[in-house]
């Protein structure tokens, strides 16, 4: 692709894009595959996007259907290649739609990223929390494989009591019809740690052998997809019997059954530590950057223009609905919880004003200090997207023109890791 660059004034620009054929034909197939994932098309070994699309839905010419969405996957590289980072991703003027095999020029008003000062750059004073106690965790998980191979036997007691735990029998039902998700037979439970919520431990309390009781569970979604949204689970407990759980002793033996090769307590206690090490420093590094960024915000100076707001907002709407979603809450129930689309909103809003603040604060330190970002800044942004698979994240987002946003967001990064080395910071709980 080749662009040109128009600056109109005020911190704008108009680009002149001109689209070759072969990046029009990639465009379009990025976008078939997009629409094909999100509409659930089948995948089969050997077909295109545009067959599968074509069996599954009879759609004969899926690059038309898609071809807005292609113009739109286009826009990104054009600010990739001139090296720009605009406040939020335009939408094309109105023109041509992206057609396979032949060249294609599109025009766009943008609004650059834009500058702001903070009122001090002096060391921030911030409180972090301790490093994680490695040793309790490898001793948690050795915990955890002793409860892998608990064995029950019954008990004296007559009474369930939380701690104690029972052979238990589920018949369940959604909305009159039987639901596997949550019927057993003869099952062993914890009670108190059966994993299905307070209601149905609190139910358990106080049965006796024999003793059938009735709950009701009220889930966000259900766990097999049986039902869309919002579901209420009615389910028939019967307590079989009382039972004493028993932990066998944590020995070379027990830890072969389940992991032959690691030899034994001390071996697989190395080889988890080793294994979890890496990935508890990444977690405790970016949480301690995000406090000190968080104290640097706090100095932002400025007012950020509206234009700005207007052009985020939609992504916003967008990141706040999947992590409602991915809380197991449907973006129905959230809205009325929170009192209607206009409160949604507002919360979005919220959020996406602390978001921007805190990184033109970072712009504003990578700025003055004159950083630079490295290769571990750029390999750390893709391990925060995939941390098992940082380098196949630098390649989608680099297929998918976002190599300005990689950028960006290493620059922010590279900011934090400095706000960070330089702040005044005291450890919670240690002595001064």
């Amino acid at each position: 692709m080749k662009a040109i660059r128009r600056d109109a004034g005020e911190g704008r620009v108009v680009i002149e894009a001109r689209a070759d054929a072969s990046d029009v034909d990639h465009a379009l197939d990025l976008a078939q595959s997009r629409f094909c994932d999100q509409v659930g098309v089948p995948f089969e070994p050997g077909l295109t996007p545009a067959d599968a699309a074509r069996r599954a839905f009879g759609i004969a010419d899926l690059d038309q259907v898609v071809a807005a969405q292609a113009l739109d996957i286009l826009v990104p590289f054009a600010f990739d290649r001139l090296r720009l980072a605009p406040a939020f991703i335009p939408s094309p003027m109105p023109g041509e739609l992206p057609r396979r095999g032949r060249p294609l020029v599109f025009i766009l008003h943008a609004m650059l990223k834009p500058q702001f000062e903070l009122s001090s750059y002096e060391p921030v004073k911030i409180t972090l929390p301790p490093f994680p106690d490695l040793d309790r965790m490898v001793r948690d998980r050795l915990e955890d494989l002793r409860e892998a191979h608990a064995t029950y036997e019954e008990a004296s007691a007559t009474a369930l009591e939380r701690g104690m735990s029972a052979r238990l029998t589920l018949r369940s039902t959604v909305n009159g019809e039987p639901d596997p998700a949550f019927s057993c037979e003869g099952e062993p439970f914890d009670v108190g740690g059966t994993g299905m919520g307070d209601a149905f431990d609190d139910a358990l309390v106080g049965m006796s052998p024999g003793e059938a009781r009735s709950v009701t569970l009220r889930l966000a979604r259900h766990p097999l997809g049986a039902v869309q949204g919002p579901v209420a689970v009615d389910i028939e407990v019967t307590c079989d019997a009382v039972l004493t759980k028993v932990l066998p002793e944590l020995t070379d033996e027990l830890v072969a059954r389940s992991f032959p090769l690691q030899g034994g307590v001390e071996g697989f206690a190395r080889a988890y530590r080793a294994e979890i090490e890496d990935g508890v420093r990444y977690d405790y590094d970016e949480h301690c950057r995000s406090i000190a960024a968080a104290a640097l915000a706090e100095r932002f100076e400025g007012s950020i223009p509206d234009e700005v707001y207007e052009g985020c907002m939609p992504q916003a709407m967008q990141q706040l609905r999947a992590e409602v979603e991915h809380q197991g809450t449907s973006w129905e129930r959230f809205v009325a919880d929170m009192g209607g689309e206009q409160q949604a909103s507002m919360t979005a809003m919220v959020r996406l004003r602390g978001m921007l603040v805190q990184e033109y604060a970072l712009d504003a330190v990578y700025r003055r200090e004159g950083l630079a970002v490295s290769e571990a800044d750029l390999r750390d942004v893709c391990r925060s997207f995939n941390f098992g698979d940082p380098e196949g994240v630098r390649r989608s987002m680099e297929e998918w023109g976002q190599g300005f946003l990689l950028r960006e967001t290493a620059e922010r990064l590279c900011a934090a890791k400095w706000v960070l080395a330089h702040a005044d910071a005291r450890i919670d709980g240690a002595s001064a």
